[in-house]
Parts: structure tokens; sequence; C-alpha cells
């Protein structure tokens, strides 16, 4: 059997999908289950998707399995591996998913991956995410090598660079393989969109303003940039000429500056699909929601000054990047002008798609591949790369 482990609104995204093909072309029992004793695994609508649609889906919290409730706060120190293995041996576990942003002092994911280990299961890691960095550039920071080091057999990535940065970082080029994006393959956007449930968002129709979503950043990595990013977005949110909404990331929850204007409105609820329909420009630098912008064929403003990073929708040529906050402000007021013309072409963007979304291959059945892939790991048969 099958086990996914979930932990975050993230890894769900990201993890759903592949369940949901899996689920569709077998009828093997999948089991998902829960790390986060605080997610909400009845409330969230993927996983309501999947229970609605498949009877060989089961979601539970992991700690109902060793009969603690989920405000137990001193059930992690009892479930080890021993416990673990007894686990898998209930469910008869023949290969475990994680997401790879993995840290082995995370809730149990230490006594999951040991036991693992112990009984030759075969454990994969899938994207919690789609990098956006660019070409050839490995990001230093703890918290992006954090990924590779980890206990995990194999990896599965969305495209060549974030592969090319794993292998520099050292996990084996042989355990590493290029499958595309589950998340944003039109498989799945297709199914997203119409299970989405949907958010009361301003209605500026009246006022002809201009509709500007922020999208922030996951980790607090802004460095000395966090003024400039905070003024920047006060600034935006006094323009009489648009209306601002900023999204916190979904991982962290929360801003990371405090520098903003009480105009604007902070998005921390509503879906980022949402908010992305509801808009005429996004505007972020890090997050890969930024590609669900470009697949609804918004504006998408690449504020270069907030960061150092090197971004591949940047180096691809897919956005329109300004280099200060008075260019930023000149190009928001030329948007709402009307008379203006994007300074990327479509060409561009399906480029990026084919590189980043479908792994390099433009006809690639993303989720087939996927799960193809995790059931030759399953059977234990040797991985050609």
């Amino acid at each position: 059997m099958i086990l996914f482990f979930i932990r975050s609104f993230n890894d769900v995204d990201h993890i759903v999908p592949i369940v949901y093909k899996m689920a569709g072309l077998d009828k093997g029992k999948i089991f998902v289950l829960c790390q986060n004793p605080s997610f909400d695994i009845n409330g969230d609508f993927r996983l309501a998707f999947l229970k609605d649609k498949f009877d060989n889906v089961e979601i539970e919290q992991i700690y109902s399995y060793a009969g603690y409730s989920n405000d137990d706060s001193s059930r992690n120190g009892h479930l080890n591996a021993k416990w673990a293995k007894k686990l898998y041996e209930r469910l008869q576990a023949t290969a475990l998913i994680f997401d790879y942003v993995i840290d082995s002092d995370q809730f149990v994911t230490g006594p999951l991956l040991q036991a693992a280990g112990e009984m030759n299961i075969p454990t994969i890691g899938v994207p919690p995410g789609l990098p956006v960095f660019s070409d050839g550039y490995f990001p230093d920071t703890d918290l992006f090598k954090k990924e590779v080091r980890t206990e995990l057999n194999y990896n599965i990535v969305p495209h060549q660079i974030d592969a090319d940065y794993r292998v520099k970082h050292g996990f084996r080029p042989d355990r590493v393989r290029v499958l595309g994006s589950a998340r944003f393959c039109k498989e799945w956007r297709d199914i997203i969109n119409t299970i989405v449930p949907p958010d009361k968002l301003p209605e500026d129709e009246a006022e002809n303003k201009l509709k500007v979503v922020y999208m922030e950043r996951g980790a607090d990595l802004h460095g000395r940039y966090k003024k400039v990013i905070g003024e920047s977005i006060a600034k935006m949110s006094l323009l009489d000429c648009m209306h601002l909404i900023i999204k916190p990331h979904t991982r962290a929850r929360t801003l990371h500056f405090s520098d903003t204007c009480g105009c604007s409105n902070i998005a921390g609820e509503a879906n980022s699909i949402n908010l992305i329909k509801w808009a005429d420009v996004v505007i972020g630098t890090n997050s890969s929601i930024l590609i669900e912008a470009l697949m609804q064929d918004k504006i998408l403003l690449y504020p270069k000054y907030f960061h150092d990073d090197e971004m591949i929708f940047n180096e691809m040529g897919t956005c329109w990047s300004v280099h200060s906050s008075e260019e930023l402000e000149n190009v928001l007021r030329e948007i709402h002008s009307g008379n203006f013309e994007r300074p990327y072409s479509r060409e561009n963007v399906d480029a990026l798609f084919e590189k980043i979304v479908y792994g390099g291959r433009n006809n690639r059945d993303v989720l087939d591949d996927y799960v193809r892939f995790i059931r030759k790991v399953e059977s234990k048969k040797t991985i050609a790369i």
C-alpha cells in the first residue's frame, strides 16, 4: 500500500494531484496521513475532493493510529521507530511519499524514515512547490539546502534546474527524476479550477481602479531589502488608481514586513487562484504561484529591486521587470491608463511552461509519469534516468 504524508497547505496542493491520478488508475488502497495535528484535514477542499471521488483513498491524522488525540502534546516522545514499524505492518506499506522539504525533527518524520530504512521500504520526495530560480543559480541559504539533506531514497523534481541543484548539494544523480509539476500541469489545473471554493473579493468596476495583488514570498529571507519592500508596498497602497490586496505566503501565513498602509487589504484566507482571477496585475518575486498568474494570462510585474535572487521568469523574459519604487508606480499608472504593451511575449511564456512545468517536454503526461515512477520504485525495480 502506498502511504502519502502531508503536513501543510502547500504539501497538500502538490500531493493531492498525484493521489488523484493514482487512485483513478487502479483500485489499490491509498492512505494519506497527516503529521500536523493543527492541519484541518476535514476542512480542506482538496482532501474533500479526494474523499468524495474515491472509495480507495483514506485520509487520517497519523496520531489516530497510536491511540492519541490531536491535542495530546506528550505523544511524539512515544512515537518511535518501533511504533512506525507497527504502523507500516498494519497498513502493509510498500512505498512512502513525503514532500522533500523534510526536517527529521519535524513531527514524527524521524521515526517514520528510520523505520522505513530498517524495513527496506522505499521513500520518495515529491515537490511541495515549483522552484522558480533561474538556470545555473544555486541559492546557498540553509533553508533551501535543507531540502536535499534528507534520508529519502528518491526525489521527483519538476525541472532540470531543480535536479541540478540537488546534485550540486550531494543528492545522487541516479536518484533524481525530472517529471514536471503535478500542481501546475493542465490535467490538474482543469480540476482545481472547478473545485476551489469562492471568495468574496472587492468589486471595483464602478471605480475604474486597477486590481493588483502582491504575493509575498514564503520564508523571511528579505534581509536588507525588508525596509525597501515595506515602503514600496505602502506607497502602492496609496495610489488612487488601484486597489491593492496583499496575499501572505500560504506556508508562512504572515507578512514579513510592517510598513504597509492600512489602506491595503490583507487576504490571508482567500485562495490564491481566486485572487489571481480577480486581479489585473500580479506582483511578486519568489513564489511559484506567480506561474498561476502567467497561466491565467495576467500581467506579471517583477520588482527586481526587492532581492538579489535570480528568477527564471526574468531570465526567460516572461515578466515586466521594474527596478525602483518610482518605476513600479509609473508602470502601474501606465497599465491603468490602458495605453501600454506588455514587454514579454506569449511564445516566451509557453517556453517557460515547457521548461519548468513539463520538465522540458511539452507533451508530457505529468501525472501519469509520477504514478509510473512511484509504482516502479514500489516494486523495487532499477530506475533508469
